[in-house]
């Protein structure tokens, strides 16, 4: 389900080339979040995975990052990127165990220049 407001909404919504999801419970609390832009050629980033620290440890971001790679496959894209910092174990720990290959820098040199964890996954 993607929630119909704000500004994360329009972004995704106003290119075929983007994606995003939102896991609700079953009083439609968002528990989590993620999505995929264009990035570079036939290469796209995974962006703004969220979950919710009571909805953790129970797969939703193992779900979502699925969906994420689906979508990213139908829209032609045959690689997933993403950035991510050393503070964020648990992050890194999940793209580990979801067998994203990590990388020595960035793709390229672009905003997030705090980020020090580069992982790619073919789709």
């Amino acid at each position: 389900m993607i929630v119909k407001r704000g500004d994360l909404y329009h972004y995704y919504t106003a290119n075929t080339k983007r994606g995003y999801w939102v896991l609700v419970d079953d009083l439609d609390q968002v528990l989590a979040g993620c999505g995929f832009a264009e990035y570079q050629g036939d290469t796209a980033e995974l962006q703004k995975l969220y979950v919710n620290p009571d909805a953790r440890g129970h797969g939703a971001a193992h779900q979502l990052m699925a969906q994420v790679e689906a979508g990213a496959k139908a829209a032609g894209y045959t690689q997933l990127y993403l950035e991510t910092h050393h503070n964020l174990k648990s992050a890194i720990q999940l793209y580990t165990n979801a067998h994203w290959t990590p990388l020595s820098g960035p793709m390229h040199v672009g905003p997030h220049t705090t980020m020090d964890h580069f992982f790619v996954k073919a789709l």
